[in-house]
């Protein structure tokens, strides 16, 4: 299965801090945003050193600007502001939302393990993982 915008956490978290930075929210991503940015990490460093299955370096440009956009400058931007229990805890219903719709869309909790498993294979596969790389290669940019 192809990766999907919509079931892309970091998307909603990133959508949450434009939200949240221009006032219409009162809870703060900022934490999310850091577990977002370390679980891509994380998961970089495994492909390349434990898997070794690196990508195409266009794929990490791509990634890496992404990465930038959506979650270094909105993590420098809220460096200073105040975290409380509420702003995790708004993280985790955004969790639970997201994986709702997911069930919505694909019809079981079957589906949406295989979704999963799917991406991570795409990951180990040096196959574009994430909907933004993936619609890059598809219209040829990359």
């Amino acid at each position: 299965m192809e990766p999907r915008f919509e079931f892309t956490i970091s998307y909603y978290i990133f959508g949450w801090f434009l939200l949240y930075y221009f006032g219409f929210v009162t809870y703060n991503p900022y934490i999310w945003l850091v577990i977002a940015l370390l679980s891509n990490i994380i998961g970089e460093i495994y492909l390349i050193f434990i898997a070794k299955k690196p990508k195409s370096f266009n794929d990490y440009v791509i990634y890496i600007i992404v990465d930038i956009i959506i979650k270094i400058i909105p993590i420098w931007l809220l460096r200073n502001s105040i975290i409380k229990w509420a702003d995790f805890m708004a993280g985790i219903y955004l969790c639970i939302l997201v994986l709702l719709w997911m069930y919505i869309r694909l019809g079981s909790i079957q589906k949406i393990i295989q979704y999963f498993h799917d991406i991570q294979s795409r990951l180990v596969e040096k196959k574009a993982s994430t909907p933004l790389i993936n619609y890059l290669h598809k219209w040829k940019i990359l």
